[in-house]
């Protein structure tokens, strides 16, 4: 859309914009798509910088002119802002779950896949390369079993059980981030139910079949 007065994602694929592209299109929200290619380095230009210092995609303009550049902060303030359905509400016992793997996935799990597919951006020799990957790893089959273990709580499908929220779009973002998605899934049964059902959202799984995977780019 070009509506100057709707919301502007700078986007690109394989990156945190896909949860926020996932909750605009899900909560039905007009909003205007503007690529930002971090791959050939257009998040570093003079006018990206200027809206997004930090250089990071996605960033989130609203109508009013308001910025910002979280992915998890864009969800929860669009939830809120348009009464969406993809949150506990303030009182529901659910919440404290919900706000806890929120940040979860946003903060612990990203430091960890960096590790992975830019290992040379904190060591250069081979070697370490492939240590720090080994590392990361390890790290993330930790963590992948945290949420095994957290989605036993409510039964699933979803992370908070039959209710789908902004966590179970988290998930699915994260999932193909893993170098070996496949065996992922097939050693996290309950993983595997949630991005499964995540995918048959018809929406959803518009967007997760246009992001794809991860590469390694440096």
């Amino acid at each position: 859309m070009t509506n100057e007065k709707c919301y502007k994602l700078y986007w690109c694929s394989q990156t945190a914009a896909f949860a926020p592209e996932v909750l605009l299109e899900e909560g039905g929200i007009s909003f205007q798509k503007i690529k930002i290619d971090i791959y050939k380095g257009e998040n570093f230009s003079k006018d990206y910088l200027a809206i997004n210092p930090a250089g990071f995609v996605p960033t989130l303009i609203t109508p009013e002119g308001e910025r910002i550049s979280e992915s998890a902060a864009i969800m929860l303030y669009l939830t809120e802002r348009h009464q969406l359905r993809f949150a506990p509400e303030i009182g529901d016992p659910k919440r404290a779950d919900f706000l806890d793997l929120l940040f979860f996935f946003c903060t612990t799990f990203p430091a960890s896949t960096k590790r992975y597919y830019y290992p040379k951006r904190l060591v250069s020799e081979e070697k370490e390369v492939a240590n720090l990957r080994a590392q990361s790893i390890e790290e993330q089959d930790r963590l992948w079993q945290i949420v095994e273990d957290r989605l036993a709580r409510y039964g699933g499908p979803f992370l908070l059980g039959e209710d789908f929220s902004l966590i179970d779009i988290q998930l699915a973002m994260l999932v193909p981030w893993y170098p070996d998605e496949a065996g992922l899934l097939q050693t996290h049964p309950r993983v595997s139910r949630c991005f499964e059902a995540v995918a048959a959202r018809p929406i959803a799984g518009q967007v997760m079949a246009a992001h794809g995977s991860l590469e390694i780019f440096d």
